[in-house]
Formats: structure tokens, C-alpha cells, sequence
């Protein structure tokens, strides 16, 4: 087993998780509070070198739960408030942690800007296709045909997915899908 200068509770807040049971959102933080040592040794840099970006959402409660610096920003944001972040201070190492809606929708133009500009950011989108924080709106990412419990009518509209954007002026350089389960 390796050794880092870290441990995962170093990076865990003394807030209380409020996003409802069985959700998603649980296992991402846990993996990624396990990640995080392993990933201040290899960017060899210190725990308070770290900044959480969020706007708007379930996933947005990401940055209490971690011990960083973290910024809640307003919706559609977060992209934007963290390339100001990383340019004003390039040494820090910069996460948006955002969700579907939040990115994708009022989001959408400064999440392809981030990615065009190709500013040093890591981002997290939560996908759960729907906006859970208002238990079951469309978001873009929901399929088509789906029925969420308070619509009496299923999605009839294109969806959007990121890698598919074949206008997209430039691809993230690492983009990774999962699904995430609760821990």
C-alpha cells in the first residue's frame, strides 16, 4: 500500500451530508475524498493549494463536505468564477464540481468556454439527467421518453451530451464517464 503525505480524512469536512439516501452524488464524494491524497503527491501539491468550484445544485454541496478552499458560486457559474480563480493564481490547483443542469444548461456557454480557453481546471459533472434539486425537471442530458414522476408528459426534445458536441472547438483532454453508487 503507498504512502502519501495525506489521508482521506484530511480532506473531509466536519459538515453533514444532507443529499437524500441512495443518491449518487455519496459515492463520487467518497472517491474522490479517497483520491485526494494520491493526487496532492503526484501534483506535489500541498492540501491548502486546493480550491472547490460549485453554482447551483445537489452536486453543488460538494464543496462543504470537502476541507479546502471552496467557492459556492451562482448557477451556470462555476466554470467561469473558477478560470478567474486559476488565472489570478495559476499555482492552485482548481475543481468544479457542478452538475448537469448547472453546466450543461444556464451553464452550457461557459463550460464550452472553459474547455476552448483550456485553462488547467478539473471538472466534475454530476449526471443524473434531471434536476434533482427540484425533484424532476428535464434537464438536457434526460432521455428522450423519459417520464419524471411530477411530469405527466415524457421528454420529446434532443438531449444534450458534452463528448457528442461535434462543434465543440476543442475536447477536454481527459474526459472519464462513471456510475457512480452509494457508499
Amino acid at each position: 500500500m503507498a504512502t502519501y503525505n495525506y489521508t482521506p480524512a484530511d480532506f473531509k469536512s466536519d459538515q453533514e451530508v444532507k443529499w437524500c439516501p441512495g443518491c449518487g452524488d455519496h459515492a463520487v464524494l467518497n472517491a474522490v475524498q479517497r483520491a485526494m491524497p494520491e493526487i496532492a503527491d503526484a501534483l506535489d501539491t500541498p492540501h491548502n493549494r486546493f480550491v472547490f468550484i460549485s453554482g447551483i445544485g445537489c452536486s453543488s454541496r460538494f464543496i462543504y463536505y470537502m476541507k479546502t478552499f471552496g467557492f459556492h458560486t451562482i448557477h451556470g457559474r462555476a466554470n467561469a468564477v473558477a478560470t478567474g480563480v486559476k488565472v489570478a493564481n495559476p499555482d492552485l490547483s482548481v475543481w468544479v464540481c457542478t452538475g448537469d443542469g448547472d453546466s450543461l444548461a444556464i451553464g452550457g456557454n461557459h463550460f464550452i468556454h472553459a474547455i476552448r480557453r483550456n485553462v488547467d481546471l478539473n471538472c466534475i459533472l454530476f449526471n443524473n439527467e434531471i434536476y434533482g434539486l427540484t425533484k424532476g425537471q428535464y434537464s438536457p442530458t434526460t432521455k428522450l421518453g423519459k417520464v419524471p414522476r411530477p411530469r405527466p408528459t415524457a421528454r420529446s426534445k434532443s438531449r444534450s451530451i458534452p463528448a457528442n458536441w461535434p462543434s465543440a472547438p476543442r475536447r477536454p483532454s481527459s474526459p472519464a464517464r462513471w456510475t457512480p453508487t452509494s457508499s
